[in-house]
């Protein structure tokens, strides 16, 4: 009987051990946060429509608003988007914001009274059954010019990691009392799968574990 209990004991610890390790952010190696920066402190920050390098022209209005949703709920800064149509956009060049001098970060900062930009872009995007999407996101200081978080990631739902994510994501949702059929929806649905890529994205911005 004790033989039992010891392989028991043995097994469970081992299974912890593992379970501990794999907690791990899978994206830990795709992201950059100034080690000298608390995104808390932020003041207002404004959050450029992303740039759309896909052949699907709606993806970068629903990646803008998962992004912008899933960012909020962390409660890290104040945020406002500014799309592509807003009179602006085209004032203060935004659409080539890539390439911006301090000039211009300066009168982005006077004119939104904001302290912050992000900015990037959806670099790949295929819808069901073969959901990818890739995006290249950077955090800038409009008063020194300094990124204070970038992000480069393509979450393919071919690879097995990020399947078994995406399942987990939508598993711990219907603990929370979400009906069953949601957690299915996961792994067909766009809407879904922008959701799931948008809390993850979101989770970055907060210390490397």
């Amino acid at each position: 009987m004790y033989k039992w209990l010891y392989r028991s004991l043995f097994i469970c610890l081992a299974v912890s051990g593992c379970a501990s390790q794999s907690t791990k952010n899978p994206l830990s190696e795709h992201y950059y946060l100034n080690p000298e920066t608390d995104v808390t402190r932020l003041g207002p920050t404004v959050f450029l429509e992303l740039t759309n390098r896909s052949e699907f022209s709606r993806i970068s209005v629903d990646a803008t608003d998962a992004l912008f949703q899933a960012i909020q709920q962390q409660g890290l800064f104040g945020m406002s988007v500014i799309r592509e149509g807003n009179a602006h956009w085209e004032s203060l060049d935004l659409g080539s914001f890539e390439a911006y001098t301090l000039e211009q970060l300066g009168a982005i900062r006077e004119t939104l009274h904001s302290d912050a930009v992000l900015s990037g872009s959806i670099t790949a995007y295929t819808p069901y059954p073969h959901l990818l999407l890739g995006l290249r996101l950077k955090l800038v200081d409009l008063k020194s010019g300094e990124t204070l978080w970038a992000f480069d990631h393509i979450w393919d739902t071919a690879d097995s990691g990020t399947q078994k994510r995406l399942q987990n994501f939508y598993t711990q949702k219907n603990l929370l009392g979400l009906p069953e059929s949601r957690d299915r929806l996961g792994s067909v649905s766009s809407l879904k799968f922008l959701k799931f890529v948008a809390h993850e994205t979101s989770q970055t911005l907060g210390p490397k574990k």
